[in-house]
């Protein structure tokens, strides 16, 4: 019995090594000179200092895996795993994934890929099934968190399409899950209705939508976004 008890830790450990991520690439900045980056690109340092910290806070196990647990998009109180306006920094993981600069040591990095690919998976479950995501609290979806998903991800997606290896499989999931959202957002009254209350939040899938169709052409989508697109100059 304690060979086999052993033999069963032995084989745990060695799961949880196996699944383990491999550690993201430091940056050393004293290596690094203006000269470097482009004038566009002037402000990256700072970005670039404090990457690490942001992707090293994706969660790695438990039923929260993916989550990105750390405040820098929201404020402390709302940095929860049900609010999905959290994981638009999404698109912070996929920029410098994709990203073929001499000073970005996270290009194609497999570290960061196996963070942005569980980040993408946790989206993906926060997503309800007609295609809304919760804000303030579990379950309570919102205008907001749903239409801003479309816009991130159809910016994400745009990185990701010639970037860097991603899991194609898990690619088909997200695009097919940013449709959802983008329909349900041209379609949905409710969301219609509130949108002309609060056009800041509704007007951000006109970008997801025009993203998405840039990518993926789909004659039904473009003729849902050009005619919400028209009522909307009067309706916002």
């Amino acid at each position: 019995m304690c060979h086999r008890l052993q033999s069963v830790l032995v084989l745990f450990l060695f799961t949880l090594r196996a699944a383990a991520w491999d550690p993201l690439p430091g940056v050393d900045l004293a290596r690094l000179h203006p000269s470097d980056f482009r004038d566009a690109e002037l402000d990256m340092p700072f970005y670039l200092a404090h990457f690490r910290e942001l992707a090293g806070s994706v969660v790695e196990q438990g039923p929260e895996r993916g989550f990105i647990n750390i405040p820098v998009w929201r404020s402390v109180r709302d940095n929860k795993p049900y609010n999905s306006r959290i994981m638009e920094s999404i698109l912070s993981l996929a920029y410098f994934y994709a990203l073929d600069r001499p000073w970005n040591p996270y290009h194609a990095s497999p570290a960061l890929r196996q963070r942005l690919e569980a980040s993408l998976e946790y989206w993906l479950r926060q997503q309800s099934p007609e295609g809304r995501f919760a804000e303030a609290a579990p379950g309570r979806f919102n205008l907001a968190a749903t239409a801003f998903s479309t816009k991130f991800i159809g910016q994400t997606l745009t990185y990701l399409q010639n970037g860097p290896p991603t899991d194609p499989d898990l690619l088909k999931r997200v695009i097919a899950a940013d449709r959802k959202t983008i329909h349900l957002v041209l379609t949905a009254p409710d969301l219609v209705k509130y949108g002309a209350f609060v056009s800041n939040q509704y007007t951000n899938v006109f970008a997801g939508g025009f993203a998405f169709l840039k990518l993926y052409p789909d004659p039904e989508i473009e003729t849902l976004l050009q005619k919400r697109f028209a009522d909307g100059m009067h309706e916002h």
